[in-house]
């Protein structure tokens, strides 16, 4: 039997102080973001696969801005890849819209521009965990993240996976 190591979620999340964005993506509407060197590990299944030594997943409202603009956010998800204005045109057919599907949405196209980017220049200077889980992170040069749970019930928002022999999940829910 494995022993679980428990950590707050600042405990967590300062970890990923001095370590490089690498990676970003999405399974269905959850955005992940990977952190850190690459490991290899093995899934429940007996799969092998490569991710990065920290895995962020985020379930609620996030985005992530420089000091002028939002360049990613979770809505983005939500509108379509080619022409995210193309929305409100009364010819969209929204019924016909799988936002879904890999490189469907506007999510999708930003990070087609975002991850050749990505580079060991992205570290992450500040994590703040504030008491209703609110998440930032600070990242060189001038990127913050923000996830900011939004619901009144107890819902997974967040969770921080440090991947490997001293692995653990700190799993965010909003009213804790």
């Amino acid at each position: 039997m494995s022993e679980h190591k428990f950590v707050s979620p600042s405990e967590g999340c300062a970890a990923l102080v001095g370590l490089a964005w690498r990676d970003i993506g999405r399974a269905a509407s959850m955005a992940w973001f990977g952190f850190g060197d690459e490991v290899i590990v093995t899934n429940h299944r007996g799969t092998r696969r490569t991710v990065n030594r920290f895995s962020l997943h985020i379930q609620c409202p996030w985005r992530i801005c420089n000091s002028t603009e939002t360049l990613i956010a979770s809505n983005d998800m939500d509108y379509p890849a080619r022409d995210p204005q193309s929305y409100w045109d009364p010819s969209f057919d929204l019924d016909a819209f799988e936002w879904d599907r890999q490189g469907a949405n506007w999510f999708d196209q930003q990070v087609s521009v975002i991850r050749p980017l990505l580079s060991s220049h992205h570290l992450v200077t500040r994590a703040a965990v504030d008491q209703l889980g609110s998440l930032t992170l600070e990242i060189t040069p001038d990127i913050r993240l923000e996830a900011i749970p939004t619901t009144s019930f107890p819902i997974e928002n967040w969770r921080l996976i440090r991947h490997g022999q001293e692995g653990y999940h700190v799993v965010v829910f909003d009213n804790q």
